[in-house]
């Protein structure tokens, strides 16, 4: 089977009518569900299978969201073009992600995408004067943090935590994640989107028999 190129690849469809939802705040929000550093990258765009909205929308908010992650904040301000390397580098990790789900071969520009970035190695994590801590690192880039995230990427889908790249069994949630699960067995990417999914179930079949009885 051959990998898929830029001209091949079709936006997905939505799963459900989701996608004609108005957004709340809390849609907004960042969310840390994806159980890995890439696949949270990747968690930044809302419903890649819906409606597709952004919640990354500024420099600041991505510093926040690096924050958030523990990871190096660029030194420098966050401009557009920043922001642009760090959503082509997501694009690339949540296609190649998709594919690898699906056991189809990843589009062949996202592999040289995430190997691309991953060559542009961040400074190394040196010693302070203490010996007992780490040297706040200095002169750290944006290029080096989306090596970062290039670089987990990368060792993500060349181990076998791949065939453990799921996607929420939610069909308002289409979230990849990592099922960390001991059996391997989990089927949504929080406690909050099962506990969800079975109250709508109780509703849809017991509700309508209530009905009928009053």
């Amino acid at each position: 089977m051959k990998a898929e190129s830029r001209q091949d690849r079709k936006k997905p469809m939505p799963r459900s009518d989701a996608a004609l939802r108005p957004l709340k705040p809390s849609d907004l929000a960042f969310k840390f569900r994806a159980g890995v550093p890439c696949l949270l990258l990747v968690e930044t765009l809302g419903e890649w299978t819906g409606r597709r909205y952004e919640r990354v929308r500024s420099g600041a908010m991505w510093m926040a969201w690096l924050r958030r992650m523990k990871l190096p904040v660029p030194g420098l301000p966050i401009g557009d073009d920043d922001l642009s390397d760090m959503r082509s580098l997501r694009d690339a990790v949540y296609h190649t992600a998709e594919s690898v789900r699906a056991s189809r071969l990843p589009p062949v520009d996202a592999i040289a995408q995430i190997n691309a970035w991953a060559c542009r190695a961040p400074p190394p994590r040196l010693l302070d004067g203490s010996g007992m801590a780490l040297e706040p690192p200095a002169h750290v880039a944006n290029a080096h943090v989306l090596a970062l995230l290039a670089q987990d990427a990368i060792a993500l889908f060349s181990s076998e935590a791949r065939d453990r790249i799921k996607i929420c069994a939610s069909p308002t949630c289409p979230v990849l994640f990592l099922d960390r699960s001991r059996r391997g067995d989990r089927l949504w990417c929080s406690s909050t989107c099962g506990a969800r999914l079975a109250s709508a179930r109780y509703r849809q079949r017991f509700l309508p028999a209530l009905s009928d009885s009053v």
